[in-house]
């Protein structure tokens, strides 16, 4: 059986096993990922931690995902998506809640390649996220409540062949909407 998470509460960081394999993921780096007891997946990484599923190669993306972030500080979470499960290759989308922003950046964190609005956002309880990529314009666009930011790529994605979630020093939770 998957370990189960506790629901809704803030979970310390902790000691952080690194996942092998997870039903439905297709790449997993540095990163333990579990099944929660409200259907989401709780994600935590040391460092940077990815876990990725393969799609059906696209070329938009029109997502809405839910992310809680579990920690105090820090504490982040971000849709990660793109042509590879290579990090440099993905672009990433959500929140840095010590850094109060919803942001959109390229590659490894920390991006020179970044655009980021400011976001306040309280460990514990959910933020919704809308990303959308339009690869006529090459602009990835996410949307909170009121909050909307635009990233333009320098160069339209070949293909989206991954999509997933990532951590950077930190315990959260993801669910689609």
């Amino acid at each position: 059986a998957e370990p189960v998470a506790s629901g809704r509460k803030i979970i310390p960081l902790g000691n952080v096993t690194n996942t092998k394999q997870f039903p439905g993921f297709a790449s997993l780096e540095n990163v333990e990922i579990r099944s929660t007891t409200d259907g989401t997946f709780e994600l935590a990484a040391k460092g940077s931690g990815t876990a990725l599923r393969k799609i059906e190669p696209t070329r938009s993306l029109d997502l809405t995902i839910q992310i809680t972030p579990r920690n105090g500080h820090p504490a982040n979470g971000f849709l990660a998506f793109g042509p590879t499960a290579k990090d440099a290759d993905l672009i990433k989308c959500g929140v840095f809640v010590s850094g109060k922003t919803l942001s959109v950046f390229e590659g490894p964190y920390p991006s020179r390649a970044k655009t980021e609005e400011r976001l306040v956002v309280t460990p514990g309880k959910p933020v919704t996220i809308r990303i959308q990529y339009s690869p006529a314009t090459a602009t990835v666009t996410a949307t909170s409540g009121k909050i909307v930011v635009r990233h333009q790529l320098g160069k339209p994605l070949p293909a989206i062949n991954y999509v997933g979630y990532q951590v950077i020093r930190t315990r959260s939770s993801f669910s689609d909407q």
